[in-house]
């Protein structure tokens, strides 16, 4: 599979990289569309604070806004979701801890984020892993209208 790649800063290239296989309770989207934002300039520019706190390193795949179409569930999810357009959250929390209860998994001290923190790959790639507690299905028509970015670039 083909994903977009920071190597160190300022290089960027896209790569073959293995493709993701859902473990128990997540699902595999084939992404349609991924946006860069600012947080991914700071990876290519090396100005990231989580470079030099060692909560990310490079290679880097960037991509934590994203959505696509859910092509394979993992064991523990219903299988309802294969075939479901479906965007997420940014922020994996663990899930154990007491603001991970209360509902701000955005403050776990153990979160990943996806494409930035403690190495959760991002979706700017063909394909990418989910929790499946933390995607949310959208219209069908929200993600459709034309073809990804690498699609067009020639890297698909």
């Amino acid at each position: 599979m083909r994903a977009f790649v920071i190597t160190g800063p300022g290089r960027a290239e896209v790569q073959e990289v293995e493709p993701p296989t859902p473990g128990p309770g997540e699902v595999v989207v084939e992404v349609e569309r991924a946006g860069v934002c600012g947080t991914d300039m700071e990876f290519f520019s090396g100005a990231m604070a989580y470079l030099r706190t060692g909560e990310a390193r490079y290679p880097v795949r960037i991509g934590h806004e994203w959505a696509g179409t859910v092509r394979e569930a993992g064991d523990g999810v219903d299988p309802a979701w294969a075939g479901r357009r479906a965007t997420g959250d940014t922020m994996l929390g663990c899930g154990d801890c007491a603001r991970c209860a209360a509902g701000r998994q955005h403050l776990c001290a153990e979160r990943h984020e996806i494409g930035i923190r403690n190495g959760w790959p991002g979706a700017l790639a063909n394909g990418y892993p989910c929790p499946s507690g933390r995607s949310n299905r959208c219209p069908a028509r929200s993600i459709r209208s034309s073809a990804p970015w690498w699609s067009r670039a020639g890297t698909r």
